[in-house]
Protein backbone atom coordinates (compact mmCIF):
# COMPACT_ATOMS: atom_id res chain seq x y z
CA UNK A 1 0.00 0.00 0.00
CA UNK A 2 2.75 2.38 1.10
CA UNK A 3 5.06 1.26 -2.31
CA UNK A 4 1.30 2.24 -4.45
CA UNK A 5 1.14 5.82 -2.86
CA UNK A 6 4.85 6.55 -2.93
CA UNK A 7 4.47 5.30 -6.92
CA UNK A 8 1.49 7.42 -7.51
CA UNK A 9 3.25 10.69 -5.50
CA UNK A 10 6.42 10.29 -7.91
CA UNK A 11 3.96 10.10 -11.18
CA UNK A 12 2.55 13.53 -10.67
CA UNK A 13 6.17 15.30 -9.22
CA UNK A 14 7.86 13.89 -12.07
CA UNK A 15 6.10 13.06 -15.13
CA UNK A 16 2.93 15.59 -14.05
CA UNK A 17 0.52 12.89 -14.44
CA UNK A 18 -2.60 13.76 -11.40
CA UNK A 19 -3.61 10.71 -9.04
CA UNK A 20 -6.77 8.96 -9.59
CA UNK A 21 -9.81 11.23 -8.26
CA UNK A 22 -12.13 9.62 -5.46
CA UNK A 23 -15.15 8.64 -7.27
CA UNK A 24 -17.94 11.04 -6.04
CA UNK A 25 -21.14 9.33 -4.25
CA UNK A 26 -24.36 8.37 -5.73
CA UNK A 27 -27.42 9.27 -4.01
CA UNK A 28 -27.82 5.89 -3.07
CA UNK A 29 -24.92 5.51 -1.52
CA UNK A 30 -24.41 4.80 2.23
CA UNK A 31 -22.65 8.40 3.66
CA UNK A 32 -19.33 8.35 5.26
CA UNK A 33 -19.61 7.09 8.99
CA UNK A 34 -18.77 10.28 10.13
CA UNK A 35 -20.72 12.53 7.60
CA UNK A 36 -23.20 14.69 8.49
CA UNK A 37 -26.92 13.85 6.77
CA UNK A 38 -29.23 16.66 5.54
CA UNK A 39 -32.32 16.38 6.40
CA UNK A 40 -35.44 17.93 4.21
CA UNK A 41 -37.58 19.81 6.32
CA UNK A 42 -41.30 21.51 5.79
CA UNK A 43 -43.29 23.35 8.28
CA UNK A 44 -46.41 21.17 8.26
CA UNK A 45 -48.30 20.85 12.03
CA UNK A 46 -48.62 18.76 13.78
CA UNK A 47 -46.06 16.62 11.81
CA UNK A 48 -42.99 19.18 11.56
CA UNK A 49 -43.22 23.00 13.39
CA UNK A 50 -40.57 25.36 13.17
CA UNK A 51 -40.07 27.32 16.51
CA UNK A 52 -38.59 30.83 17.07
CA UNK A 53 -35.45 29.80 17.65
CA UNK A 54 -34.92 27.60 14.69
CA UNK A 55 -35.70 24.49 16.31
CA UNK A 56 -37.58 21.84 14.95
CA UNK A 57 -40.70 20.14 16.81
CA UNK A 58 -43.77 17.66 16.40
CA UNK A 59 -44.54 14.05 15.69
CA UNK A 60 -42.35 13.31 11.90
CA UNK A 61 -39.46 15.52 13.60
CA UNK A 62 -39.02 13.69 17.21
CA UNK A 63 -39.51 10.42 15.55
CA UNK A 64 -36.75 11.35 13.34
CA UNK A 65 -35.22 12.63 16.37
CA UNK A 66 -35.26 9.16 18.33
CA UNK A 67 -34.57 6.95 15.22
CA UNK A 68 -31.21 8.94 14.21
CA UNK A 69 -30.30 9.24 17.79
CA UNK A 70 -30.58 5.38 18.02
CA UNK A 71 -28.94 4.82 14.60
CA UNK A 72 -26.09 7.19 15.88
CA UNK A 73 -26.11 9.77 12.34
CA UNK A 74 -25.12 13.09 12.54
CA UNK A 75 -27.28 15.27 10.72
CA UNK A 76 -29.01 18.78 10.15
CA UNK A 77 -32.44 20.60 8.90
CA UNK A 78 -32.50 21.61 5.31
CA UNK A 79 -35.88 23.61 5.35
CA UNK A 80 -37.04 23.28 1.54
CA UNK A 81 -39.92 24.15 -0.54
CA UNK A 82 -42.59 21.16 -0.78
CA UNK A 83 -41.59 20.69 -4.49
CA UNK A 84 -37.72 20.73 -3.14
CA UNK A 85 -38.08 17.85 -1.05
CA UNK A 86 -37.80 15.21 -4.13
CA UNK A 87 -35.83 17.30 -6.12
CA UNK A 88 -33.33 17.38 -3.16
CA UNK A 89 -33.82 13.71 -2.71
CA UNK A 90 -32.94 12.97 -6.61
CA UNK A 91 -30.36 15.39 -7.22
CA UNK A 92 -28.58 14.37 -4.01
CA UNK A 93 -28.66 17.25 -1.84
CA UNK A 94 -30.66 16.05 0.68
CA UNK A 95 -30.28 12.04 1.87
CA UNK A 96 -33.48 12.06 4.23
CA UNK A 97 -37.04 13.73 3.77
CA UNK A 98 -38.32 13.56 7.40
CA UNK A 99 -41.39 15.65 6.57
CA UNK A 100 -44.13 13.00 6.62
CA UNK A 101 -44.20 11.73 2.46
CA UNK A 102 -47.01 9.78 1.28
CA UNK A 103 -45.38 6.81 -1.30
CA UNK A 104 -47.32 7.21 -4.70
CA UNK A 105 -46.63 5.71 -7.35
CA UNK A 106 -45.10 8.46 -9.12
CA UNK A 107 -43.02 9.43 -5.88
CA UNK A 108 -42.00 5.61 -6.47
CA UNK A 109 -40.75 6.10 -9.98
CA UNK A 110 -38.35 8.48 -8.11
CA UNK A 111 -37.10 7.94 -4.82
CA UNK A 112 -37.58 5.10 -1.66
CA UNK A 113 -39.32 5.00 1.52
CA UNK A 114 -39.07 3.48 4.72
CA UNK A 115 -41.76 2.04 6.69
CA UNK A 116 -44.78 3.53 6.88
CA UNK A 117 -45.05 5.49 10.95
CA UNK A 118 -48.46 7.41 10.43
CA UNK A 119 -52.03 6.07 8.93
CA UNK A 120 -54.21 8.55 7.97
CA UNK A 121 -56.29 9.96 4.61
CA UNK A 122 -56.94 13.01 2.03
CA UNK A 123 -59.46 15.13 3.80
CA UNK A 124 -61.07 18.10 3.04
CA UNK A 125 -61.25 21.47 4.85
CA UNK A 126 -63.53 24.44 4.46
CA UNK A 127 -65.74 26.86 5.99
CA UNK A 128 -67.95 26.95 9.15
CA UNK A 129 -71.16 27.28 8.21
CA UNK A 130 -73.21 29.62 9.47
CA UNK A 131 -77.28 30.94 8.83
CA UNK A 132 -76.40 33.62 7.49
CA UNK A 133 -73.35 32.82 5.63
CA UNK A 134 -75.56 30.57 4.15
CA UNK A 135 -77.94 32.96 2.78
CA UNK A 136 -76.32 35.07 1.42
CA UNK A 137 -74.23 33.02 -0.37
CA UNK A 138 -77.44 31.41 -1.58
CA UNK A 139 -78.25 34.89 -2.97
CA UNK A 140 -75.29 35.39 -4.39
CA UNK A 141 -75.77 31.61 -6.21
CA UNK A 142 -78.76 33.13 -8.01
CA UNK A 143 -77.33 35.98 -8.78
CA UNK A 144 -74.30 34.50 -10.37
CA UNK A 145 -73.62 34.64 -14.00
CA UNK A 146 -74.09 30.79 -14.75
CA UNK A 147 -77.54 31.11 -13.12
CA UNK A 148 -78.57 34.08 -15.06
CA UNK A 149 -77.33 33.23 -18.32
CA UNK A 150 -79.46 30.15 -17.57
CA UNK A 151 -82.59 32.34 -17.13
CA UNK A 152 -82.27 34.32 -20.02
CA UNK A 153 -81.55 30.99 -22.39
CA UNK A 154 -84.79 29.99 -20.60
CA UNK A 155 -86.77 33.37 -21.07
CA UNK A 156 -85.62 33.48 -24.54
CA UNK A 157 -86.94 30.22 -25.41
CA UNK A 158 -90.39 31.26 -23.79
CA UNK A 159 -90.18 34.43 -26.09
CA UNK A 160 -89.58 32.49 -29.32
CA UNK A 161 -92.14 29.39 -28.69
CA UNK A 162 -94.27 32.20 -28.49
CA UNK A 163 -93.74 34.10 -31.14
CA UNK A 164 -94.12 31.06 -33.41
CA UNK A 165 -97.01 29.48 -31.84
CA UNK A 166 -98.60 33.33 -32.21
CA UNK A 167 -98.03 33.39 -36.04
CA UNK A 168 -99.38 30.47 -36.71
CA UNK A 169 -102.72 30.64 -34.67
CA UNK A 170 -103.68 34.42 -35.05
CA UNK A 171 -106.12 33.84 -38.05
CA UNK A 172 -107.47 31.07 -37.36
CA UNK A 173 -107.97 31.40 -33.47
CA UNK A 174 -107.79 34.80 -32.69
CA UNK A 175 -109.97 34.42 -29.39
CA UNK A 176 -107.02 32.14 -27.96
CA UNK A 177 -104.19 34.15 -30.12
CA UNK A 178 -105.61 37.57 -31.24
CA UNK A 179 -103.70 39.96 -33.32
CA UNK A 180 -101.02 42.50 -32.14
CA UNK A 181 -99.23 42.81 -28.65
CA UNK A 182 -101.90 40.90 -26.98
CA UNK A 183 -101.91 38.16 -29.14
CA UNK A 184 -98.25 37.78 -29.00
CA UNK A 185 -98.36 38.31 -24.84
CA UNK A 186 -100.92 35.47 -24.90
CA UNK A 187 -98.51 33.42 -26.64
CA UNK A 188 -95.85 33.33 -24.37
CA UNK A 189 -98.32 32.65 -21.72
CA UNK A 190 -98.97 29.71 -23.58
CA UNK A 191 -95.53 28.79 -23.53
CA UNK A 192 -94.64 29.49 -19.82
CA UNK A 193 -97.72 27.35 -18.28
CA UNK A 194 -96.98 24.59 -20.63
CA UNK A 195 -93.34 24.56 -19.85
CA UNK A 196 -94.02 24.39 -16.25
CA UNK A 197 -96.62 21.73 -16.70
CA UNK A 198 -99.52 24.26 -15.46
CA UNK A 199 -101.47 23.97 -18.26
CA UNK A 200 -104.21 26.21 -17.67
CA UNK A 201 -106.26 25.53 -21.00
CA UNK A 202 -107.01 28.99 -21.00
CA UNK A 203 -104.91 29.09 -24.60
CA UNK A 204 -105.38 26.14 -27.18
CA UNK A 205 -103.58 25.70 -30.61
CA UNK A 206 -106.61 24.36 -32.77
CA UNK A 207 -104.58 24.51 -36.56
CA UNK A 208 -102.35 21.27 -37.27
CA UNK A 209 -99.27 23.12 -37.35
CA UNK A 210 -100.15 25.11 -33.98
CA UNK A 211 -100.59 21.60 -32.47
CA UNK A 212 -96.89 20.20 -34.04
CA UNK A 213 -95.59 23.17 -32.45
CA UNK A 214 -97.06 22.94 -29.57
CA UNK A 215 -95.96 18.73 -29.27
CA UNK A 216 -92.41 19.72 -30.42
CA UNK A 217 -92.00 22.64 -27.39
CA UNK A 218 -93.53 20.41 -24.46
CA UNK A 219 -90.38 17.71 -25.98
CA UNK A 220 -87.85 20.72 -25.26
CA UNK A 221 -90.06 22.73 -22.46
CA UNK A 222 -88.60 19.40 -20.45
CA UNK A 223 -85.45 19.65 -21.94
CA UNK A 224 -85.06 23.16 -20.61
CA UNK A 225 -86.65 23.32 -17.38
CA UNK A 226 -84.75 19.75 -16.40
CA UNK A 227 -81.02 21.91 -17.40
CA UNK A 228 -82.34 25.04 -15.42
CA UNK A 229 -83.47 23.25 -12.27
CA UNK A 230 -80.32 20.93 -12.29
CA UNK A 231 -78.04 24.13 -12.67
CA UNK A 232 -79.67 25.85 -9.81
CA UNK A 233 -79.93 22.52 -7.41
CA UNK A 234 -75.77 22.23 -7.85
CA UNK A 235 -74.60 25.63 -7.73
CA UNK A 236 -76.98 25.71 -4.40
CA UNK A 237 -75.31 22.12 -3.41
CA UNK A 238 -72.35 23.83 -3.62
CA UNK A 239 -73.35 26.26 -0.55
CA UNK A 240 -73.70 23.46 1.37
CA UNK A 241 -70.23 21.34 2.05
CA UNK A 242 -71.60 18.85 3.67
CA UNK A 243 -72.43 17.48 0.75
CA UNK A 244 -69.04 17.42 -0.91
CA UNK A 245 -68.31 13.29 -0.63
CA UNK A 246 -66.91 12.83 -3.90
CA UNK A 247 -64.03 13.64 -6.68
CA UNK A 248 -67.31 14.82 -8.66
CA UNK A 249 -68.61 16.94 -5.93
CA UNK A 250 -64.78 18.83 -5.67
CA UNK A 251 -64.91 19.35 -9.42
CA UNK A 252 -68.06 22.05 -9.00
CA UNK A 253 -66.08 23.71 -6.04
CA UNK A 254 -62.43 26.21 -6.25
CA UNK A 255 -60.13 23.60 -4.37
CA UNK A 256 -56.94 24.42 -3.75
CA UNK A 257 -53.67 21.63 -2.67
CA UNK A 258 -50.23 22.57 -1.68
CA UNK A 259 -48.19 22.45 -4.92
CA UNK A 260 -45.97 19.01 -5.14
CA UNK A 261 -48.44 17.18 -2.74
CA UNK A 262 -50.26 13.52 -2.43
CA UNK A 263 -53.25 15.84 -2.57
CA UNK A 264 -52.23 17.71 -5.65
CA UNK A 265 -50.96 14.28 -7.38
CA UNK A 266 -54.47 13.21 -6.15
CA UNK A 267 -56.52 16.32 -7.61
CA UNK A 268 -54.48 15.57 -10.78
CA UNK A 269 -55.48 11.94 -11.42
CA UNK A 270 -59.17 12.54 -10.92
CA UNK A 271 -59.24 16.02 -13.08
CA UNK A 272 -60.38 18.25 -10.30
CA UNK A 273 -59.50 21.69 -11.29
CA UNK A 274 -56.85 22.60 -8.42
CA UNK A 275 -54.49 25.58 -7.49
CA UNK A 276 -51.67 24.79 -5.57
CA UNK A 277 -49.82 27.12 -3.01
CA UNK A 278 -46.77 26.70 -1.43
CA UNK A 279 -47.74 25.98 2.09
CA UNK A 280 -50.38 24.97 4.18
CA UNK A 281 -50.71 28.29 5.20
CA UNK A 282 -51.44 29.58 2.58
CA UNK A 283 -54.34 27.06 1.69
CA UNK A 284 -55.99 27.68 4.75
CA UNK A 285 -55.97 31.43 4.76
CA UNK A 286 -57.44 30.94 1.18
CA UNK A 287 -60.57 29.06 1.81
CA UNK A 288 -60.51 31.56 5.64
CA UNK A 289 -60.30 34.25 3.18
CA UNK A 290 -63.17 32.94 0.64
CA UNK A 291 -60.56 32.80 -2.40
CA UNK A 292 -61.17 29.07 -2.45
CA UNK A 293 -64.09 26.69 -1.19
CA UNK A 294 -62.04 24.00 -0.14
CA UNK A 295 -58.19 22.53 0.90
CA UNK A 296 -57.41 19.03 0.49
CA UNK A 297 -54.68 17.84 2.43
CA UNK A 298 -53.59 15.20 4.75
CA UNK A 299 -56.90 14.46 7.32
CA UNK A 300 -54.38 15.14 10.79
CA UNK A 301 -52.93 18.08 9.25
CA UNK A 302 -56.50 19.92 8.47
CA UNK A 303 -57.59 18.82 12.38
CA UNK A 304 -55.01 20.01 14.09
CA UNK A 305 -54.80 23.03 12.36
CA UNK A 306 -58.52 23.82 12.24
CA UNK A 307 -58.35 23.45 15.94
CA UNK A 308 -55.80 25.10 16.98
CA UNK A 309 -55.16 27.94 14.08
CA UNK A 310 -58.55 28.37 12.01
CA UNK A 311 -61.23 27.75 14.02
CA UNK A 312 -63.10 29.40 11.33
CA UNK A 313 -62.79 26.14 9.51
CA UNK A 314 -64.17 22.78 9.44
CA UNK A 315 -62.68 19.42 8.42
CA UNK A 316 -65.38 17.54 6.38
CA UNK A 317 -66.12 13.61 7.86
CA UNK A 318 -65.11 12.41 3.94
CA UNK A 319 -61.67 10.77 3.84
CA UNK A 320 -60.86 10.79 -0.22
CA UNK A 321 -58.23 8.86 0.05
CA UNK A 322 -56.74 6.29 2.85
CA UNK A 323 -52.42 7.32 2.90
CA UNK A 324 -49.53 6.15 4.90
CA UNK A 325 -46.54 8.64 5.99
CA UNK A 326 -43.32 7.54 5.64
CA UNK A 327 -39.54 9.50 5.33
CA UNK A 328 -38.14 9.58 1.96
CA UNK A 329 -34.83 8.08 0.91
CA UNK A 330 -33.18 8.54 -2.40
CA UNK A 331 -33.48 5.19 -5.06
CA UNK A 332 -31.46 2.49 -3.45
CA UNK A 333 -29.98 4.05 -0.28
CA UNK A 334 -28.02 1.92 1.87
CA UNK A 335 -29.82 4.15 4.71
CA UNK A 336 -33.08 2.30 4.54
CA UNK A 337 -32.75 -0.62 6.07
CA UNK A 338 -31.20 1.32 9.49
CA UNK A 339 -33.73 3.25 9.36
CA UNK A 340 -36.20 0.35 9.08
CA UNK A 341 -34.63 -1.42 12.15
CA UNK A 342 -35.03 1.81 14.33
CA UNK A 343 -38.51 2.62 13.07
CA UNK A 344 -39.77 -1.06 13.82
CA UNK A 345 -37.85 -0.68 17.13
CA UNK A 346 -39.30 3.01 18.13
CA UNK A 347 -42.75 2.51 17.10
CA UNK A 348 -43.25 -0.72 18.94
CA UNK A 349 -42.49 0.92 22.57
CA UNK A 350 -43.78 3.66 24.71
CA UNK A 351 -41.65 6.62 23.66
CA UNK A 352 -44.03 6.60 19.97
CA UNK A 353 -47.45 6.63 22.12
CA UNK A 354 -45.98 9.26 24.29
CA UNK A 355 -44.80 11.54 20.94
CA UNK A 356 -48.28 10.74 18.94
CA UNK A 357 -50.19 11.41 22.70
CA UNK A 358 -48.90 15.02 22.97
CA UNK A 359 -49.69 16.09 19.71
CA UNK A 360 -53.15 13.73 19.01
CA UNK A 361 -54.31 12.82 23.17
CA UNK A 362 -56.68 10.07 22.69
Amino acid sequence: MAAAKLASAVLVLVCGIPAPAAAAPSPGAAPPASAILNVGALSAPPFMIKQPDGTWTGVAAELWNEVARREKLAWRYDERAPDGLVAGIIDGSLDVVAYPMVPTLERERLMDFTYSWYRTGIGIAVQRPSESRRWLRLGQTLLSAGILKVLAVLLLSLAVAGLVMWRFEKRSNPDHFGPGLKGYGDGVWWAAVTATSVGYGDRVPVTPAGRAVAVAWMLLSVLFISAFTGSVAARVAIEHFEEIRTADDLRRVRVVVIEASSSAEYARRHSIRATPVGSAEEAFRAVARGDADAFLAGEAILRHQTLHAFPELIVLPTILEPQTYSFGLANGSLLRERLNRRLLEVLDEPVWHSISYRYFGN
